[in-house]
Parts: structure tokens; C-alpha cells; sequence
């Protein structure tokens, strides 16, 4: 930016993708502190931050003589990809809305699920939770 001038800087689109690398990066520190590491957006942060840092660093790749042919093919594949990636995730987000919609395997809803595998811990109680039996219950 010293050397070309700030409308010359400014001109390239790289440079913002790389200030919002930088800027990101500042405010998910700040985040951090603020917040937990956990919370949503500062997941979210973390996320976008992993990936502008996977474009900096396919960037600096081309430097070496050997790995900048891999690199421009991976760019160029990536870039024509770009509509099936797009296609794929309505797909997939139209899927998982039909699922949260017809409520199936949800045990908050009332339904053969809930009274299949949400039962109470003991006879007198009032307390309840998912049985071992249940379907994905490892992963919870």
C-alpha cells in the first residue's frame, strides 16, 4: 500500500479478503475474551477466520515452483464447482428443513418417538430422559 498508493491497494479484491482476514482475527480475539470459545458466534467467527486462513495460505503455496501448478488447479476447480456447491447446499438445507417440519426423531414433540424412548427416570417421578435404546444416542 507504501509503495503503490492507496487507490492502487484498494483496487485488488485479494487485499479485502485479506482485511477481513485481519479484522476477523482481532475481533475473534476480542470475542474470546468477552465471550466464551464456545458461544455461536464466536464459532462462527472461528470458522470464517480457518477459512480466509486457508486462502492465505494456498496464496503464499504459489510461491514454490513445485506446488503453484496444484494450487491453481485446486483454485480453478474450486471456482468451477462453485454452482454444483451451490446447488448441494439448498439441496441439503431443503432436506433438513423437511426433517425439523414433519418433527421425526424430535423428542420434544408429541408422537411415537416421545413415547417410545422419552420415559421418565423413575415410576414416581416426574423427571424424564431419552432411554439407551434410543437411535443416535451415542452421539449426543
Amino acid at each position: 500500500m507504501f509503495k503503490g498508493g492507496v487507490v492502487n491497494y484498494l483496487s485488488d479484491i485479494g487485499n479485502y479478503i485479506d482485511l477481513l482476514y485481519i479484522w476477523g482475527s482481532i475481533a475473534m480475539s476480542i470475542i474470546h475474551g468477552i465471550l466464551t470459545p464456545y458461544h455461536n458466534i464466536s464459532i462462527i467467527l472461528m470458522c470464517l477466520v480457518a477459512l480466509l486462513a486457508i486462502r492465505r495460505t494456498f496464496n503464499f503455496l504459489r510461491i514454490f515452483t513445485a506446488l503453484s501448478p496444484i494450487v491453481t488447479m485446486l483454485s480453478n476447480v474450486i471456482w468451477q464447482l462453485r454452482i454444483f456447491m451451490t446447488f448441494f447446499m439448498i439441496q441439503t438445507l431443503l432436506f433438513s428443513l423437511m426433517l425439523g417440519v414433519l418433527g421425526i426423531g424430535n423428542y420434544k414433540l408429541e408422537g411415537e418417538f416421545r413415547k417410545t424412548f422419552y420415559q421418565k427416570v423413575d415410576p414416581d417421578s416426574i423427571v424424564r430422559e431419552l432411554s439407551p435404546d434410543t437411535p443416535g444416542i451415542e452421539y449426543s
